[in-house]
């Protein structure tokens, strides 16, 4: 799989969403600058984390849908009772008991504040480090550590620490890489 593939297949699913409205009223309903979004909308740019967030929270898609298009498109909070308060997408998670009884589907509970922040460091580490990756390597990533981190947390605020602790444990493991490969150059 291919960037180019992944941002045509973004782009697909980024007009889906718009629909008939026009795209710049859209972005701007959205929330998203008008500069910002010529170059999503223009060049076929995938956009920052912050404004895929943005468009989640605005949409109610999930963000593994718009960026993959993965599982369900919407975030299904149909199954919620009466009684139960409601609460903002990103702090609605489920015990671990739920997600290890299968009584709920891990894909249809995503954090959105939490997913931005991981793709958004991932690749800072990446650039700091000077290591390529593509948005869609650093998205596929940043889904499994925050599934990790949403059965090991329900708090909100707990959750976003632990970004940090990806980010360093992401260095460390990129700098281990980094010495062992030229280690392994400097025998041959």
């Amino acid at each position: 799989m291919n960037l180019e593939t992944d941002a045509s297949a973004f782009h697909a699913r980024l007009e889906m969403l718009i629909g008939p409205e026009k795209p710049f009223a859209w972005a701007k309903r959205v929330g998203i600058p008008s500069g910002t979004f010529a170059r999503i909308w223009k060049e076929k740019t995938i956009p920052t984390g912050d404004h895929l967030n943005r468009i989640a929270d605005v949409t109610g898609v999930s963000l593994d849908w718009l960026l993959r298009g993965h599982g369900s498109m919407t975030i299904d909070i149909k199954n919620k009772s009466k009684d139960s308060q409601e609460l903002p997408l990103d702090k609605d998670v489920p015990s671990e008991n739920e997600y290890q009884s299968g009584s709920i589907n891990n894909n249809s509970t995503t954090d959105a504040r939490l997913m931005g922040r991981l793709v958004e460091k991932i690749l800072l580490v990446y650039k700091e480090m000077g290591i390529g990756i593509a948005i869609h390597q650093a998205t596929e990533r940043a889904v499994k550590e925050h599934d990790r981190i949403i059965l090991n947390s329900s708090d909100p605020d707990d959750r976003l620490t632990q970004v940090g602790e990806v980010t360093a444990s992401l260095r460390q493991e990129l700098r281990s890489l980094a010495s062992s490969s030229e280690s392994s150059k400097r025998r041959a």
